[in-house]
């Protein structure tokens, strides 16, 4: 049993995490905002630390006394590269300078990035941890500016970074869209050609991912990729969707030309109306790339890793949850 923070933990990620840690009966403390929904965590035995990462008392008192800080919290949409480094570097640059100050010492900092800090394949073979870093978005250089801040200070504070592809699983609002279609038998390729693969893994699998990295012992400032570990087309998704739902749909394939027009619409609109949207021109470009998936070797021999659920039972677990909040 150990004393955890998890940051993010109102989000779609950060709340499973704290579920699973509950579960092991550790005591588990998050870092939330006072706007924040905390629709996940009601009813669990958490403490709130009421605050945010641009604020160092708050982050200060968020730290005292805990043994392992899980920093799963992220800004994944914004309206500027700016609003991106607020959270993804410069917030975790306090969390990980209030960590090195902390006067109980951190046995642990597990720092989740993501795939879009090192970017996508070049040669078409999964991404690992020894590719130089080349990503391809604003948010992927602003996570990756937050890996240098806890290199900088992994000797101080022993430090390992998740990278995990893009993730599913019940309670993530941005998959929801997709699958509301899917239910109506529209299946909906967002401009991947038929050779794009990607691997797109269920939430618990990075969740066991986080857990492990929390207790494993291994050399500070060490990157794991994490996923399932399986390179798949979109239209193999889409059929694991489709089999999943019981439905047979209809395939919509929007042209690459259509995606990146839906992505120049989504940042039009997000400079008039101040509001970040999931899908502008940043994100479109990540999204368009041919080669997106992970080679789990590292994080499998190191850790301990293998992923608990894949696709087609990730997608079941999925569907299940959300009909079970009833957003299906």
């Amino acid at each position: 049993m150990a004393t955890a923070l998890v940051t993010g933990g109102t989000g779609f990620l950060g709340s499973h995490l704290v579920d699973a840690l509950v579960r092991r009966h550790d005591q588990v403390r998050c870092l939330v905002r006072r706007t924040s929904n905390l629709r996940w965590l009601r009813g669990l035995p958490v403490e709130y630390v009421v605050g945010e990462l641009r604020d160092p008392a708050s982050i200060e008192r968020a730290v005292k006394g805990v043994q392992i800080v899980y920093h799963v919290a992220a800004a994944l949409a914004a309206t500027s590269p700016e609003q991106f480094d607020a959270v993804n570097y410069r917030g975790t640059r306090a969390l990980a300078q209030a960590c090195v100050e902390s006067r109980t010492p951190i046995r642990r900092f597990v720092y989740v990035s993501s795939i879009a800090a090192s970017g996508p394949s070049r040669d078409g073979r999964p991404v690992h941890e020894r590719m130089p870093e080349r990503p391809v978005s604003a948010y992927g250089r602003s996570k990756l500016r937050g890996e240098r801040v806890v290199r900088e200070l992994a000797t101080v504070v022993p430090a390992t970074i998740l990278r995990p592809p893009a993730i599913f699983g019940p309670r993530d609002p941005n998959l929801l869209p997709l699958l509301k279609l899917a239910q109506r038998g529209l299946l909906l390729n967002m401009g991947l050609s038929r050779d794009s693969v990607m691997d797109f893994t269920y939430v618990g699998n990075v969740v066991h991912a986080a857990v492990l990295a929390g207790e494993a012992e291994t050399p500070s400032c060490q990157v794991y990729f994490v996923g399932e570990g399986v390179a798949r087309t979109w239209d193999e998704v889409l059929d694991a969707l489709a089999g999943a739902l019981g439905v047979r749909g209809v395939r919509i394939r929007i042209p690459p030309a259509g995606t990146r027009l839906v992505g120049e619409l989504g940042t039009l609109w997000a400079k008039l109306s101040g509001r970040a949207v999931i899908l502008d021109r940043d994100k479109t470009r990540e999204v368009l790339q041919q080669c997106w998936s992970v080679n789990i070797g590292k994080a499998v021999r190191e850790l301990g890793y293998e992923p608990v659920a894949g696709l087609r039972e990730g997608l079941s677990r999925t569907i299940e949850g959300y009909r079970a909040i009833g957003w299906l």
